[in-house]
């Protein structure tokens, strides 16, 4: 959501010290950094203001960058004047700086017993708390600051990215709309607002606050990487593609950023394999390679038959499509032989985080913990095998993996492709989606492929009967699309308009979030009227809940995925509910999940290899209602009993596969 300017509260100049602390300020203003510091060190201890001078020469090492001498300046400080507020803030912004996030909190809380109405310091108090997923008493806090006569423009943002995380979009819009008549032009303001639209589905209002925040602040990163999101989820990727470049160019440091690029690189169809790897060995060698270069090596018992230790970090142990494969997992290893530890980077925890709290030996939270603190934990607790679930998608922890905290380390689920990384040694796949010799030379990874599927399902729970079939009732074949919008490109749209032109009277239904926008729906009808479709056959749904979902695929005949980038949750879900699903196999990863998923059950025959063929199967497809009835019945006890449905064996074999993993590094390690 853009730079996080922390409120550092500068000096005053209001003591008997005042011509000097003045003159020392100057020097600093004017960059005169050593100059400075030398005028006030040949002061401080010498009578006068002590706080005062202390401060001083706190804020400049701090604004140099020097904090330890910082520090020792604001405790120096504080020591001759316990209630100088001012002094516990820049204190406290220093020590959330190191991740010594008590510390900070008590810092923080300190400046506010001194100065109830310190609004910095309310602002920074509230920020930690977020960072740590504690938005609720961040709420409390902005609050309380807000009953003071002033209201500035950065605490009513503030308070609207603490309701934007327990979501309540609505009242963060209150917020950042008093934000914004305060500070019309407060670029941070404009960006979060285009945020919260965007999760609202609200495209054509967030676009205009991104382009507001871009125009005020055009070298900000922040904006552009939430417009190349809102532009991606509206299929607009070349458009996507150039702003996240551009924030990348703006921010070449931050490596999160440079991870948007790399996962937005999926949805163009113009680059080749070849182009999306370079890009992910250049992220390596920008921001993970120094890291593995000054990395400690954990010390480990090299036995083999131990009881292992599997560290899994994700920011997705939550409601989230992940949520559905690790489940599996979490719930049923076996605890006579492994111990499971969860690396949570969950910044919005729910119900679902806290089932997995319980099904994991050790949890610890990670969200706003420093990479290097992170890592640390890993070596204390001792973990033989970390498992990356994220890899490139957003709010990743991949630098984690740069410190090479555990012995052996993996890349799993989260993101169907390679890290790029030197410290990441495997990625975890299968034959369908990785064919042997086909994707090794895209990898620094060494590929692990499981002997079945790569990953197992947890159908939603409670979920609804199959129903009859909809087109003996409604007289007509029902496509349904229930991708993520920003997997179906406007190529994608016109092959479905043929598939509706060779079935006449059948409908399509589609469910995204971006379809919550009247406007895109209406883009969406005059596309397929274009192409000789009627508008009145096209049916668009927003954002549901997953039950609300779930009815939905029941209405729905037959499902079409998309590609290059296969759908994954939403087509185990879609086959879940009785409706096969018709999908198209490229060379990639992510366009071979449909052939992974379909193969598993041995439904290959609803796997086309081009266009013509997949056209043609979903023709051939909806003039056999026998045959969809009986996929109806019998489906979910084939997936049950599959590769990728029967849990007790899919555990078997993935700790199978990390024990075999185990005993090579012991092999290739012990003297």
């Amino acid at each position: 959501m853009g730079r996080k300017n922390r409120q550092i509260k500068t000096p005053r100049k209001e003591s008997s010290d005042a011509v000097l602390v003045s003159k020392a300020m100057d020097l600093f203003g004017q960059g005169a950094v050593t100059q400075a510091i030398s005028l006030l060190s040949g002061e401080v201890n010498r009578g006068g203001n002590q706080a005062k001078l202390w401060y001083a020469l706190g804020y400049i090492y701090q604004g140099a960058g020097r904090d330890e001498d910082a520090l020792h300046s604001y405790k120096e400080a504080l020591a001759a004047e316990p209630s100088l507020a001012e002094a516990w803030n820049n204190l406290g912004l220093l020590y959330a700086k190191r991740g010594r996030r008590a510390e900070a909190e008590n810092a923080f809380k300190q400046a506010l017993q001194h100065s109830a109405g310190m609004h910095d310091a309310s602002i920074n108090l509230g920020r930690l708390l977020v960072e740590q997923g504690r938005a609720k008493e961040a709420v409390t806090i902005y609050q309380t600051a807000l009953t003071s006569s002033d209201k500035p423009a950065q605490l009513c943002y503030a308070l609207a990215v603490a309701y934007r995380a327990v979501n309540r979009p609505g009242q963060a819009i209150v917020y950042l709309e008093e934000a914004l008549s305060l500070a019309p032009d407060y670029s941070p303001g404009h960006n979060l607002m285009g945020v919260v639209l965007m999760d609202m589905g609200m495209a054509e209002e967030a676009l205009s606050h991104f382009h507001k925040a871009i125009e005020i602040t055009p070298d900000d990163d922040g904006p552009r990487t939430n417009l190349a999101g809102l532009l991606q989820s509206l299929g607009r990727f070349q458009e996507a593609y150039e702003q996240a470049r551009e924030a990348v160019a703006l921010a070449p440091e931050k490596p999160l950023i440079h991870s948007n690029l790399l996962f937005l690189m999926n949805y163009q169809e113009a680059l080749s394999r070849d182009e999306i790897y370079a890009e992910q060995r250049r992220w390596n060698e920008r921001h993970a390679l120094p890291v593995l270069q000054k990395s400690v090596r954990p010390e480990t018992e090299l036995t083999r038959d131990k009881k292992l230790r599997i560290g899994y970090v994700s920011p997705d142990f939550r409601f989230h499509p992940v949520c559905f494969f690790i489940t599996p997992i979490l719930s049923g290893f076996d605890r006579s032989h492994f111990e499971v530890f969860c690396y949570s980077n969950v910044s919005r925890p729910d119900q679902q985080t806290e089932k997995m709290k319980e099904w994991a030996t050790g949890w610890r939270d990670i969200c706003g913990v420093p990479d290097e603190e992170v890592a640390q934990w890993i070596r204390d607790d001792r973990i033989d095998i970390l498992v990356d679930l994220a890899g490139h998608s957003g709010d990743n922890r991949l630098l984690v993996f740069a410190h090479k905290a555990a012995p052996v380390q993996i890349t799993f689920l989260g993101n169907p492709d390679g890290t790029g990384m030197d410290a990441m040694d495997y990625r975890i796949t299968d034959s369908w989606c990785d064919p042997v010799g086909l994707t090794e030379c895209f990898h620094a990874e060494k590929l692990l492929r499981l002997p079945g599927n790569f990953f197992c399902y947890a159908p939603p729970s409670p979920a609804p009967d199959i129903g009859p079939l909809p087109c003996r009732q409604n007289g007509y074949v029902t496509f349904g699309s229930f991708n993520n919008f920003s997997k179906i490109s406007e190529n994608l749209l016109g092959i479905w308009s043929e598939i509706m032109q060779g079935v006449p009277e059948s409908r399509l239904v589609f469910q995204a979030k971006p379809l919550t926008d009247k406007g895109k729906v209406l883009e969406l009808k005059r596309f397929f009227e274009s192409r000789g479709v009627a508008g009145d056959r096209i049916l668009a749904k927003g954002n549901t809940s997953i039950s609300e979902h779930l009815k939905l695929v029941t209405q729905v005949d037959i499902a079409l995925d998309s590609f290059p980038w296969n759908g994954h949750t939403t087509t185990c879900h879609t086959l879940w509910m009785g409706v096969p699903v018709v999908s198209m196999a490229g060379e990639r990863g992510i366009s071979r999940m449909g052939l992974s998923i379909l193969g598993g059950l041995g439904l290959e025959r609803f796997v086309a290899c081009n266009v013509s063929d997949y056209v043609k199967t979903a023709v051939d497809l909806s003039g056999n209602p026998g045959v969809l009835e009986n996929f109806r019945k019998n489906i979910r006890s084939e997936i049950l009993n599959s590769s990728w449905g029967n849990s007790l064996t899919y555990n078997e074999t993935l700790e199978n596969l990390f024990r075999d993993v185990w005993i090579k590094y012991c092999v290739e390690h012990q003297g």
